[in-house]
């Protein structure tokens, strides 16, 4: 055993050290990746288990410094799903020539890190993904890239950032030095097999095939042009360019109700030893949740990113970014306030093993969170107003009704 699967991230650093290739990812009944050791080609070297992050004593830094930040870049914030530091964090390393690797949608191979080596790539590499990530292609790239001596930056899931960490470590601790990382604020991971059945449901019922996807997006408010909103829904995009698909992810929308509600979340997630006020990486980026809670926020735009240092490569990060971003030093505690996933874990759904039960005996994933979700997709709030309102808009015709069925009660009688 490399690490106990209740921990287990998928990461792939085990795979990645693996000199014999006796280890793969496979997936259980629930489309969750584990990896797989072959004892036939294993050679007891216990690579797998020094570099796995389950396995070490992880050294966690305290936050020095916070920043409220966005683009200045109109086209670059209003593309990105929070403030946009993501793409300015990808173009200043380019610039900088940095070796840089960013998550790609693909619809048969689901989302996994590619090169970004222009700024087109940017395009792919922006937007939230909201499901598992595969990282093994970017263990020996990075590793080659930092060998021949170029500075490199990642930015992914906590647990990745260590992955990678501790892969490069393993190889030479000196390299690290050269690695910049930059964890995502993580709320939890789906597996891919979820998201691939939802969209060939959706695919099924308007006949088209997803090309690319969105779950955020922006809404630019018409009264007062620079001001934007969040916008959580689901998009689907075929390939010629066209929306055919869009649900917003707080209603009836399966996988997103299911994400939200930490329905379909790993195993790990549930107990993962990253989410705390103390970071592993140089920066931590997300949603600025809490803004304003402790002190002032006076700028117009709201809809901003939270930028968190930890180290000295982290400020070199923010001073090379600075020029491009809206920049506003905020107090420490500000977005721990808020922002729960800066303190804890997702608190698993409290029907979740009901789903799992559902899925395994159906293996069905749209019944088995509409059977596990009923009331948050169907009974909810808006659900609720529009009967109240259907109430009151036919209340004496609903009455009369009601008078009728009394009458002939009587009668029967």
């Amino acid at each position: 055993m490399i690490c106990t699967a209740e921990k287990c991230t998928a990461c792939g650093a085990c795979v990645a050290s693996c000199e014999k290739k006796a280890i793969v990812l496979t997936e259980d009944s629930f489309g969750t990746l584990y990896p797989f050791v072959d004892e036939n080609k294993c050679v007891r070297c216990f690579l797998c288990r020094k570099v796995c992050p389950n396995n070490q004593e992880i050294a966690f830094k305290k936050v020095t410094d916070c920043y409220a930040a966005y683009s200045k870049n109109k086209y670059i914030y209003n593309a990105a799903a929070s403030g946009g530091i993501a793409s300015e964090l990808y173009r200043v390393a380019l610039e900088c020539n940095f070796f840089v690797m960013g998550t790609c949608f693909e619809r048969k191979s689901g989302v996994f890190f590619r090169e970004i080596k222009n700024d087109s790539d940017l395009k792919w590499a922006s937007n939230s993904k909201y499901v598992y990530s595969n990282m093994l292609s970017a263990f020996e790239k990075y590793l080659n890239n930092l060998q021949i001596g170029r500075n490199a930056l990642f930015i992914g899931l906590p647990c990745q950032c260590a992955a990678l960490y501790f892969y490069i470590n393993l190889k030479d601790k000196k390299l690290n030095e050269k690695l910049y990382l930059v964890n995502l604020i993580c709320h939890g991971v789906p597996n891919w097999k979820y998201l691939d059945e939802h969209l060939s449901s959706i695919e099924y019922k308007y006949k088209n095939e997803t090309a690319s996807l969105f779950f955020r997006g922006k809404v630019i408010c018409e009264s007062r042009k620079n001001f934007s909103s969040f916008d959580y829904h689901l998009r689907c995009i075929s390939d010629d360019s066209r929306l055919f698909y869009i649900r917003d992810m707080h209603k009836n929308e399966t996988y997103g109700n299911a994400f939200l509600s930490s329905l379909i979340f790993r195993e790990n997630c549930y107990s993962c030893s990253y989410a705390r006020s103390e970071r592993f990486s140089d920066l931590t980026i997300g949603d600025y949740d809490g803004l304003g809670c402790m002190a002032e926020y006076k700028n117009q735009i709201k809809q901003v990113s939270c930028i968190l240092v930890s180290s000295e490569k982290g400020s070199e990060l923010v001073n090379k970014v600075s020029n491009s971003l809206y920049l506003e030093r905020r107090p420490l505690q500000e977005p721990f306030k808020m922002n729960g996933q800066l303190n804890f874990p997702s608190c698993a759904h409290r029907n979740k093993d009901k789903f799992k039960k559902i899925y395994f005996a159906t293996g069905d994933f749209e019944l088995a969170v509409k059977k596990t979700l009923f009331k948050e997709l169907y009974l909810s709030f808006d659900f609720y107003g529009k009967i109240k309102s259907f109430i009151k808009r036919n209340f004496h015709f609903i009455y009369a009704i009601y008078e009728k069925i009394k009458l002939r009660q009587r009668s029967c009688k």
